[in-house]
């Protein structure tokens, strides 16, 4: 829908979303779905599920509450439920990883190319960023949040791959990944990378060839990788170049401990920054 205007005229997630959930329902009905081993989990997203449910009508902000309960909340368990019905063998996994990382992939393609040309890359908080080109990565942050998501699905499969053309197919968009989480500019995606390279580590059958390549790697990609990303990464533990993100990030927590303390039961959901906009310090303009 916002890539074509044809696709926004006809509702084209609605009308994908409501022939999958007919089909998935045809097919669980003549195959019903086994949680008895895992039931724990089931139990427990039911329960997240209706205590989010029961916040709707007492929330803070019931507009916004009711908005991300149906934008979000809603769709992300239609999604849940999709791929609970039509994903029931390896090969059908496999079909759907394929899916998901082409999907990833062209997102970060898109942006990766916009990083060469320059074209989806301008300045943000003293730091030229790197944006998604559709309005859900459009910010820094939230591009270098699917990117760094993509990058163990492209290390952990490629062992798991017996045929090696498919094992090459895995280093475009972990290519595409890298660049975007490197010129986001996002300290997050930093910070989850760097775990991320800890737990691959741990992980690591063998660690003395690990550490060799992972440092051949870094000598041959690290004066590639321009002065301000470093000086980026640098100011997660020092001075930023610009604005105060940090301290509005310190401000909120303390806010949030404050509401809490207040509202033990909560506010409803997304009702935060309407709890928070009256008594406390208003800072979320500038985060």
């Amino acid at each position: 829908g916002a890539r074509r205007a044809i696709f926004e005229t006809i509702r084209i997630e609605f009308v994908l979303g409501l022939i999958l959930t007919i089909v998935c329902a045809v097919i669980i009905s003549r195959k019903p779905i086994d949680i008895s081993h895992a039931k724990n989990v089931v139990s427990g997203i039911a329960l997240l599920f209706v205590a989010m449910l029961i916040q709707l009508p007492f929330a803070a902000d019931p507009e916004m509450a009711n908005h991300i309960f149906v934008d979000r909340v809603i769709k992300f368990a239609m999604l849940t439920f999709f791929m609970a019905a039509l994903i029931r063998t390896p090969k059908s996994l496999g079909l759907f990883l394929t899916a998901f990382l082409f999907a990833c992939f062209y997102v970060t393609q898109e942006s990766a190319r916009g990083a060469i040309t320059g074209g989806l890359v301008w300045e943000n908080q003293g730091v030229m960023r790197l944006h998604g080109a559709v309005p859900i990565y459009r910010h820094p942050n939230s591009l270098a949040g699917i990117a760094m998501g993509t990058i163990p699905f492209c290390i952990f499969l490629w062992p798991a791959i017996q045929r090696r053309w498919v094992k090459l197919l895995l280093i475009p968009p972990l290519i595409t990944s890298l660049i975007c989480v490197l010129y986001s500019g996002s300290r997050t995606a930093y910070v989850a990378f760097f775990a991320f390279m800890v737990y691959w580590f741990w992980q690591s059958q063998n660690k003395k060839k690990w550490v060799m390549w992972i440092v051949l790697i870094a000598v041959v990609a690290g004066p590639f990788i321009p002065d301000q990303y470093i000086g980026r990464f640098k100011s997660i533990g020092g001075e930023e170049a610009e604005g105060r993100s940090k301290e509005a990030r310190i401000v909120i927590l303390e806010d949030a401990w404050q509401v809490l303390k207040a509202h033990p039961l909560g506010v409803g959901v997304a009702s935060f920054p309407a709890v928070r906009r009256v008594p406390y310090r208003n800072t979320i303009s500038s985060f």
